[in-house]
């Protein structure tokens, strides 16, 4: 049987692409159903590159949070390593007393830096809206922690209960068949 992915209740088919679920009364992309209570997977990767901030903000938002919390990482790596390279610049400007020669380097970290920054800033404040805060250390222990919980194949894949079987049934009996 096909079944909605967040509640585990009966989907009905509306056509090809589409289901819909009654308690959720929302339509469901056919490639999110699922069979028999099965809950909704999500798809992540463990690690993000460089390239990866240059996505829009928008394709930012559709990332699972797991995704967005290697993104901040390597953002926040990214802006350190930058700001490292503009010290750097500056006391070589200062010793070369003129900074004619190293502006147009010191224009293109800058330039690397207020857009890091401003994408570090996108993914911290995505990931408010998901979380509730914004992590404010992202280290090794943290995400073994983050990793062992989404991993958790107790909680994250226990089927749904399908209750349209104890339609005729009392709540006790329902609680009794576990």
């Amino acid at each position: 049987m096909k079944t909605c992915p967040y509640c585990g209740s009966k989907a009905e088919k509306i056509d090809l692409s589409r289901y819909y679920c009654e308690f959720c009364t929302m339509n469901i992309p056919s490639d999110l159903v699922k069979e028999a209570g099965v809950r909704i997977s999500v798809i992540y990767k463990e690690g993000a590159s460089k390239k990866d901030l240059e996505k829009s903000t928008p394709e930012l938002m559709t990332l699972p949070t797991v995704d967005l919390l290697f993104l901040l990482k390597k953002a926040r790596k990214v802006r350190n390593d930058i700001t490292g390279e503009i010290r750097k610049l500056k006391k070589e400007i200062q010793q070369a007393g003129s900074a004619s020669s190293f502006k147009e380097a010191y224009v293109v970290l800058n330039e690397d830096y207020i857009f890091v920054s401003k994408k570090m800033y996108v993914v911290e404040n995505i990931m408010k809206t998901r979380l509730g805060y914004i992590p404010p250390r992202l280290d090794k222990p943290f995400f073994e922690k983050y990793l062992k919980n989404v991993k958790n194949k107790k909680k994250n894949f226990e089927p749904m209960i399908d209750f349209s079987q104890y339609d005729s049934q009392d709540i006790d009996d329902i609680l009794n068949s576990k």
